[in-house]
């Protein structure tokens, strides 16, 4: 990872990265590299991860960061390089990469998530029992297995757990907007 930084920086303004689109963890992600270490890497957006994995492929873009889900398939069959996960701990589907941290740079820990949402206004009785809905899937050990293989670390917990974890990452990802000066879309 070291490696890749030093040559991006020297190489500033001519690095690409593939994202799954404007605005996407998958965006925000190495613009976060870019505000904390001057990599000066280039925004390429695709209409989602497939293409812009098949573009990383390709040699078309230098980078991609990327849930482990949609690049597992391509990183197990060689077709790319895992260089380091943004999580605070290895990833179970590519035990063999490292962390940012144990590659060199501890300041980049990006963890991906997926949740379910309501709309605004659904019953409190209502959210409660699709949350408990959803904790008894991930209470099935095969469930949970499967989730795993795919690259996901399956957790669950209240909805108030969640809530809090969204307006963390708002806020978190307003400041790197604003850092790295990303104009808004209308």
């Amino acid at each position: 990872m070291r490696e890749f930084m030093d040559w991006a920086a020297a190489n500033k303004g001519r690095v690409n990265y593939g994202s799954s689109g404007f605005g996407s963890s998958n965006h925000l992600s190495p613009e976060l590299l870019n505000g904390r270490h001057g990599l000066g890497l280039v925004h390429v957006p695709f209409r989602g991860g497939a293409p812009a994995l098949q573009a990383l492929v390709a040699g078309q873009v230098q980078l991609m960061l990327e849930n482990v889900p949609t690049l597992v398939a391509a990183a197990r069959e060689g077709s790319i390089r895992p260089i380091a996960v943004t999580g605070r701990e290895r990833d179970p589907a590519l035990p063999d990469v490292p962390t940012f941290a144990e590659a060199g740079v501890p300041d980049i820990v990006v963890e991906p998530w997926f949740g379910y949402m309501a709309p605004a206004g659904t019953p409190e009785p209502v959210v409660r029992r699709l949350n408990a809905l959803f904790g008894e899937a991930l209470a099935d050990e095969a469930v949970r297995a499967r989730l795993r293989d795919l690259g996901a670390r399956p957790e669950g917990g209240p909805p108030e757990r969640f809530a809090a974890h969204v307006r963390s990452e708002i806020a978190r990802w307003r400041r790197v907007v604003e850092q790295n000066g990303i104009e808004k879309i209308e």
